[in-house]
C-alpha cells in the first residue's frame, strides 16, 4: 500500500496533464501512487495516458465512461480503488511543488484534512501566491 494516492480526474486535458502527471512524479516522498481517472477520454488521449503509464509503475489509469457532473461520479470511484487513505487531488492543468505531498503527510498527523495554498506562474514564469 501506498502511503498516499495523487488522483488527477481528466477528460482529454493532452496539452496540460503531461506537466501536472511529471509534477506528481517528481514528488519528494517516492511511495505514491499516482490515479490518472479518465472520465470519457478520446482513444488519442487514452494512448497518450498509456504512454504515461508505462514510464512509470507508480501510475495507475482508471478509464471510465463520461459521466454527469463534470466527472464527479469517477473521481469517486479513483477515491473508492486508491491503494492509500491518503487522497492528494491534483487537477489536471495544476502543478504540484515537489514537496507538498511530503508537507501534507506532515500535516495530516494532527488532523483528518488539510489544503495547501494555491498560486499561479506569472508571465516572467516566477511562482505566485
Amino acid at each position: 500500500m501506498s502511503v498516499a494516492t495523487i488522483l488527477i480526474p481528466t477528460h482529454d486535458a493532452a496539452d496540460t496533464v503531461v506537466d501536472a502527471v511529471d509534477s506528481a512524479r517528481r514528488q519528494t516522498i517516492s511511495d505514491i501512487e499516482i490515479m490518472i481517472v479518465g472520465d470519457g477520454v478520446s482513444p488519442e488521449y487514452r494512448n497518450l495516458i498509456a504512454q504515461l503509464a508505462k514510464a512509470d509503475r507508480r501510475i495507475v489509469f482508471l478509464d471510465l465512461p463520461k459521466a454527469p457532473n463534470r466527472g464527479e461520479r469517477n473521481r469517486h470511484s479513483g477515491v473508492l480503488a486508491a491503494s492509500s487513505d491518503v487522497i492528494v487531488y491534483l487537477a489536471d492543468d495544476d502543478l504540484l511543488l515537489p514537496r507538498h505531498t511530503e508537507n501534507m503527510m506532515q500535516l495530516l498527523g494532527d488532523v483528518d484534512l488539510c489544503q495547501s495554498r494555491n498560486g499561479f506562474i506569472d508571465e516572467n514564469d516566477r511562482l505566485v501566491f
